[in-house]
């Protein structure tokens, strides 16, 4: 080998070690970049789970209010009819479950 060809071939390594380094450092950046982008969306994750999680007590606090609710309007409708039944013969039928849903009275009343 001739001095020449050394010459050449470290000039041929420097090039391909600094273009490694240029390779390593774009890698470098993407991954600061996907680390960045990451981290944002575990944020928007741990807001979401907490609005999710409000969403939650705040509908378990509206059910009970609505059972209490419905509890308060059926005791109302019983108190009226017996008040309507010592004044009209009132008589009680029961409703097929099929055609009223559990969630509506499962009773009619006739005169």
């Amino acid at each position: 080998r001739t001095t020449t060809n050394i010459d050449n071939e470290i000039e041929e390594l420097k090039r391909l070690v600094h273009h490694e380094r240029q390779l390593l450092e774009q890698e470098r950046n993407q991954i600061k970049e996907e680390t960045n982008h990451l981290t944002l969306i575990m944020e928007q994750m741990q807001q979401l789970d907490q609005e999710s999680t409000q969403v939650m007590k705040t509908v378990g606090v509206e059910s009970t209010v609505l059972y209490r609710a419905e509890f308060r309007l059926e005791a109302h409708r019983i108190r009226l009819l017996k008040q309507l039944q010592s004044i009209l013969p009132i008589r009680v039928m029961s409703v097929n479950i099929t055609v009223n849903p559990p969630q509506y009275p499962q009773h009619q009343y006739t005169v």
